[in-house]
Formats: C-alpha cells, structure tokens, sequence
C-alpha cells in the first residue's frame, strides 16, 4: 500500500522504533554484503585473484595467404581487485592451450592464486595443472597450483567482469573490421589486436577524484592501468 497526505513522517517514525523493522533491514545488508567475495578485499597486487572466461566466435588463418580457416578463441582474465584486463588468443580449446596462455600471462604478472572461473571443461581441470616460474631476482617457484573458484551456471555476478570485457571485444573488433588492412587474419595478429583492445580497456577511467587535487593532476583520474602500477 502507498501512504497518502501528510501521514508519511508518522509511518516513518514508526519504522526507526520498530524493532522488527530493524531486524529485517539487518538482514537485508547482511545478505548484500555477503554476496561479496572476500578476496575482493585484499591488498594484493594486479591479477592476484583473477576472473577468467573464453570467448568463441573468432575466424582466422594458419598463415596470411592461407586459404583455409581454422577457427581462434580468446582468454579474457580480468583482475577482481583493479580491474584490469588481458587477453589472450587460444586456437583450441584444450586445457593445454588455457595453461599455455596462463604461463604467458605469469611471465608479465605472476601466476594468480585464485582464478574464478565457470564450469567450463577446459577451465575446472586447471585445479590439477601446476606452473613453475622464475622472477627477476632469479628465485624459482615450482609446482605452484592455483585456488580454483567454480562458479555456478549462467550466473552473471559470478563471471560478470569478463563477461562484460567479452562484450567490448567484440564490439571492438566489429568497429575494426570496417578497415580491412586492420583486420586480424593469423592467431598472432589476433594476439597483437587483443593486447590492443586491453590497453584501451585499461584506460578507461573507474573513479575520478574531487577538485582538491587541482595542482597535480595525475591523481585525478584512476584507471586499471594505474591502479595496476601501484
């Protein structure tokens, strides 16, 4: 029912005393703020957790001149604490081919400790792979495994950051394909024009701060690439 007149403030004062009221108002932000991953709130660096979908619907070439197609498919892994974005292209759709991407991926940013994923086949058997790497002060980390998150099906909020990085792609490539000298053919031009398309997704700008900063203004605007250097 709807409150008609003058009598709104009489019913709202009731709803600040009444103590089921409160009750059910609690309940309410518990079930919000629990549908919020924790790992969502550490300070980790970029790709730390990590959301990782495959995107289909890519036609290319063995080599340039080729006259057969063969059919490419891209990683999208999408950072859960910045928001940045990189993308891969895989011409299969094996485990192997996901692994080899992911050790791509872990030579720029590290391996991630945690990867949401769906309940795709070649994504779920990543619990059992293992990566060894070596950084920059020569240390060697082998057999390192990832904590895999198998979300539920056709569940946006679970996958929903790729999902959405998925869609800008496409619609990237549709703008793209209008110029055909820029039209990725081979799974390396489509590794060139993916890298592309993450940069400026990258960019874009996810916060934007007040007017205080007005003498610098490198803090004013946040984007992932930024948020990923810190």
């Amino acid at each position: 029912f709807h409150v008609v007149g003058r009598w709104k403030w009489m019913v709202s004062r009731y709803k600040e005393d009444c103590i089921v009221c409160k009750m059910l108002a609690l309940r309410t932000a518990q079930v919000r703020i629990l549908s919020l991953p924790a790992e969502k709130a550490h300070l980790a660096p970029a790709f730390y957790n990590s959301v990782i979908d495959i995107s289909f619907g890519f036609t290319g070439k063995p080599y340039k001149t080729s006259r057969m197609t063969v059919k490419l498919y891209a990683l999208v892994i999408v950072c859960l604490n910045t928001n940045a974005c990189a993308i891969y292209c895989l011409e299969g759709l094996t485990t192997e081919e996901v692994c080899n991407a992911l050790i791509r991926h872990g030579c720029r940013y590290g391996i991630p400790k945690t990867i949401f994923c769906d309940n795709g086949t070649q994504l779920t058997s990543l619990q059992h792979a293992q990566f060894s790497l070596v950084n920059a002060q020569e240390n060697l980390y082998s057999c390192q495994r990832v904590d895999l998150r198998i979300g539920r099906p056709k569940a946006h909020s679970d996958c929903g950051r790729a999902e959405v990085r998925i869609k800008l792609l496409k619609e990237w490539l549709a703008k793209l394909s209008l110029t055909k000298n820029l039209v990725p053919r081979t799974a390396l031009q489509f590794e060139s024009a993916f890298a592309q398309a993450s940069n400026g997704f990258n960019n874009l700008p996810i916060y934007r701060a007040n007017d205080s900063n007005r003498k610098n203004r490198s803090f004013s605007v946040i984007t992932p690439s930024v948020a990923r250097k810190k």
